[in-house]
């Protein structure tokens, strides 16, 4: 069966709810936290890596499964992913130690990384036509959006009505349900030649970030000159210098030379893994702090998580229309500067109830996002060389998770050293500082001016500036 014959339909119903998946599993989990800790023990620091685990291994294997998803075909790596992420869910929801649920969760963010960037595959090969892909494109962004912005919801209720170990536990059948349907429904992806992922650059790059991880999440319990957190940072200065070598005489290297050669390409990674510094790690300090310092519902504190996504989709519908006229620089400064004002409301934390500036923030938070991350996917999709879009997007995209892994890493860390109430503000006073360090960056180094048109101007490029800058354009998670 070509991929033509399938249904088309359900190809997006799959891919749609796939991502979604892998993408509420993040926020859910956050929220479960606290009663994780009441349940199974652990410094602050063992919470981190219950969501750093997760977020690590999908940063490091986004590009390597992409590549593979092209060889061996988008359906069979679907199934493979579903198949991983709920065999991972389930040892995560009966872990009886906290090191078995972070051994659950790295398995789990493996088969997030094989879903990702294959349900965008599957709805390429199901919708050949190139209007219907992109309306088809439009319909994956709310899969997005929706996981997103109900994972804190869903982990709530979950949490209050039956136990954290729900959260896990429900991804279980849901996947099971999405394999099925790919089984059934999808027609089989045809394999296409391709180079094959480099084994030393994949090991090296989640050496390099994992030791940089690993360094800043315990510093904060064992102080900074501890040999074990020493030992760390070692480790992760010698994987980036090995990596930096290896990158540039491997013969299959992860980011071909042609795209690192590309100034707006480098900026849009390094913006997008600072901009996701504040989102991971204010998600994970404001999840603690609303339950454990507010005495708030893992419900309530759920709920008031809904402004963030609400900003992003209601200004995502104009973002593309301002990029396209002023290009991505006004858009950019723009939205840092809103997710810097969100993490200076934000410093006026403390123990008693302050609802209204939370909602507030979240929501500048949220807007902030609508209009930072399409500016960054436009910056790829028209500066990057046409035949290596996708894989400059996936670059993106795991820079942006390895941004999360750090905020998660710093911000928790702060918590852990000076305790939850002195630790959010300084956690949200780092916040304020990379978005404004971001800010000044994209004034002085991103180019103004309307964007430039696509080069060249064929159809299937233009497919690919749509798939770039809609992809994420409803979540910046």
């Amino acid at each position: 069966m070509t991929p033509q014959a399938g249904r088309p339909a359900w190809a997006l119903v799959c891919a749609s709810l796939g991502f979604g998946l892998v993408v509420m599993h993040t926020t859910a989990v956050n929220i479960a936290l606290p009663d994780i800790q009441a349940a199974l023990g652990g410094e602050v620091a063992a919470l981190q890596w219950c969501v750093n685990a997760y977020a690590l291994t999908l940063a490091t294997l986004l590009l390597p499964f992409g590549a593979l998803a092209d060889r061996f075909g988008a359906r069979r790596m679907f199934l493979l992913g579903m198949g991983t992420f709920a065999a991972a869910s389930l040892v995560s929801s009966t872990a009886p130690t906290i090191a078995v649920l972070i051994a659950g969760q790295a398995t789990a963010g493996v088969g997030a990384a094989m879903v990702a960037p294959t349900a965008l595959a599957l709805v390429r090969e199901a919708y050949p036509d190139p209007g219907g892909r992109v309306r088809a494109i439009g319909k994956l962004s709310l899969g997005l959006a929706a996981g997103f912005g109900l994972g804190p919801v869903i982990g709530g209720a979950l949490v209050d009505l039956v136990s954290w170990r729900a959260v896990f536990l429900i991804d279980v059948p849901v996947a099971a349900g999405l394999s099925l349907c790919a089984l059934l429904l999808v027609a089989r992806s045809e394999p296409r030649p391709g180079r094959a992922p480099d084994p030393a650059g994949v090991a090296l790059g989640a050496l390099a970030v994992g030791g940089l991880a690993f360094t800043l999440t315990e510093a904060g319990q064992l102080g900074w000159l501890s040999a074990v957190v020493l030992t760390g940072a070692g480790v992760s200065a010698a994987a980036v210098a090995g990596f930096a070598w290896w990158e540039r005489r491997s013969p299959a290297p992860l980011l071909p030379p042609r795209l690192r050669a590309v100034p707006t390409v480098r900026w849009a990674a390094g913006i997008g893994l600072v901009f996701n510094v504040m989102i991971y790690g204010e998600i994970f300090v404001l999840s603690l702090a609303f339950q454990q310092a507010q005495g708030l519902t893992p419900l309530e504190a759920g709920l008031l998580f809904i402004p963030q996504p609400i900003g992003t989709i209601l200004i995502a519908v104009t973002t593309g229309r301002w990029v396209a006229r002023s290009g991505p620089r006004p858009a950019l400064l723009a939205g840092l500067s809103l997710c810097a004002i969100a993490a200076l409301i934000l410093l006026g934390f403390d123990a008693g109830p302050f609802p209204l500036a939370v909602i507030v923030a979240l929501l500048l938070t949220g807007i902030g996002g609508g209009l930072v991350v399409p500016s960054l996917h436009s910056m790829i999709a028209v500066d990057a060389p046409a035949d290596l879009v996708g894989i400059a997007a996936a670059a993106l995209n795991a820079c942006r998770q390895v941004g999360g892994v750090l905020g998660v890493a710093v911000m928790g860390s702060l918590v852990a050293a000076a305790g939850l109430t002195n630790g959010a503000r300084a956690a949200f006073a780092v916040a304020a500082l990379t978005q404004i360090g971001a800010l000044v960056f994209v004034a002085l180094r991103v180019p103004g001016g309307p964007a430039r048109r696509p080069r060249p101007p064929r159809p299937e490029r233009q497919i690919d500036v749509a798939i770039a800058t809609s992809i994420c354009r409803s979540s910046h998670g």
